[in-house]
């Protein structure tokens, strides 16, 4: 069992709490609702190696909960694959998911109605064959049939899944599911779009670009900006799927990107990264170390380089009580989720630093992945103008919700985020449960 794990979703569930009962005082039974997950089911994959050798991998989906009309509006999230997966940590992501979801929309009438979800096998993905992910992948179909579904639970990409993995789960659950007359590729996003995958335009750079959208609105009416540079500079922790796409878009922003971080270590240039330069290296060699023009630091050490943006897009508890007073950076953007401990949170305030939090910075990806699941609902195809239009559209209303939010109650953004996802979620929770409304509640 995962300590770090335990923590999140504790951590998770006091924050959720201490909006829902001290700023919007709702009624204890509401509360409850908010602060548990619906349905865990845990399972094994069996898989057989290339050598014939035969492994049992853990793994679970987990749904937080859906206030909306379930059958109609499914739950929505990712599945990874890490060796850090436990039940504990994706009930925690799967909680982020519903509020991601809750948080952006041009409108109230136009935020994405979906529930929270989360899963994940829980194994080394660089230990696994072409083949052999290919066949977790189908195991894990195998498994999960019985719980997901397009108008019920909708996976998606995440750590070690990307669109290859995605193609090998819509494939194998489609067999398994032919004879029911439903459209069986709404069962995931983050499809390929290649030799008719049935992916969306803009997925894979979804996230990093929602990042932009968000900071971009932010900057024109958060008083926080006037003090940032006109052309700011950034370093990206984390050169996966997120960062990277944050780091190629960042010249068309006007923002120079002076560090990147990978598993092994960071490079850090002051004058500057050449990211296309950068990208063919990672791909070339899976790293970033062999990058010539620039100083070699430590993962440590890399947090505390010099900059006006650190952007944190690798994973979970990465700013802690024993770190955030040494960042320097004076924003903090979160492309990852939960990268920032409620420790490291008070502390970076305490600074005068802001943080853009994961349920509205990084919802780029969960925002372009309900484009791809009414694509796949409607049986009409989107074009990558108009899916970048529509979430910028998004993004930008989630981001003035936000500020809008934090000012009204006198808020960092992160509880601002929280306060206006958890006022959406509520009255349609109590709804959908025959709930009396306390007469204190503010919503």
């Amino acid at each position: 069992m995962s300590t770090s794990g335990m923590q999140m979703w504790k951590n998770e569930r006091q924050r959720i709490k201490h909006i829902a009962e001290d700023y919007l005082k709702l009624e204890p039974e509401l509360i409850e609702e908010l602060t548990q997950c619906k349905t865990e089911f845990g399972f094994f994959v069996r898989l057989v190696r290339d050598n014939g050798i035969v492994e049992h991998l853990k793994g679970w989906r987990i749904q937080h909960c859906n206030p909306y009309d379930t059958g109609r509006k499914p739950h929505k999230g990712g599945f990874m694959r890490a060796t850090t997966v436990g039940r504990d940590m994706l009930r925690a992501k799967a909680a982020i998911m519903t509020w991601k979801c809750a948080v952006v929309g041009p409108t109230d009438e136009e935020r994405i109605q979906f529930g929270g979800a989360k899963g994940g096998l829980c194994c080394d993905p660089l230990q696994y064959s072409e083949s052999e992910t290919k066949r977790q992948m189908e195991g894990v179909a195998d498994e999960i049939n019985p719980i997901v579904g397009p108008t019920w639970d909708s996976i998606g990409p995440d750590v070690a899944v990307g669109p290859k993995e995605i193609r090998a789960f819509v494939t194998r659950y489609s067999r398994l599911n032919k004879d029911k007359g439903i459209p069986c590729g709404a069962v995931a996003t983050g499809k390929p779009l290649e030799h008719g995958g049935g992916g969306c335009p803009g997925r894979i750079m979804a996230t990093g670009l929602g990042m932009h959208f968000v900071y971009e609105e932010l900057s024109r009416i958060h008083p926080f900006f006037r003090n940032m540079p006109d052309r700011p500079r950034a370093i990206v922790q984390g050169f996966g799927q997120v960062g990277s796409a944050y780091a190629i878009l960042a010249e068309q922003f006007g923002i120079t990107i002076i560090g990147v971080s990978d598993i092994y270590g960071g490079i850090y240039n002051p004058n500057g990264i050449d990211i296309q330069k950068l990208s063919a290296i990672n791909k070339k060699t899976r790293r970033i170390d062999s990058y010539p023009e620039a100083e070699l630091v430590s993962c440590d050490e890399f947090l505390k380089q010099e900059c006006d943006i650190l952007v944190l897009a690798a994973t979970e508890n990465v700013l802690t009580e024993k770190n955030a007073s040494l960042v320097k950076a004076p924003m903090i953007l979160e492309g990852a989720n939960a990268p920032t401990t409620p420790e490291a949170d008070l502390i970076l305030r305490g600074n005068n630093q802001l943080v853009i939090p994961d349920i509205l910075s990084n919802a780029g990806g969960v925002t372009v992945s309900y484009f791809e699941w009414c694509q796949d609902m409607q049986g009409k195809f989107w074009r990558e103008k108009e899916i970048k239009n529509e979430l910028k559209r998004y993004m930008v209303g989630g981001a003035r919700r936000t500020f809008q939010t934090s000012q009204k109650f006198a808020a960092d953004l992160r509880t601002g985020a929280g306060l206006s996802a958890i006022t959406y979620c509520a009255p349609a929770l109590r709804e959908k449960h025959g709930f009396k409304k306390s007469p204190k509640s503010l919503v």
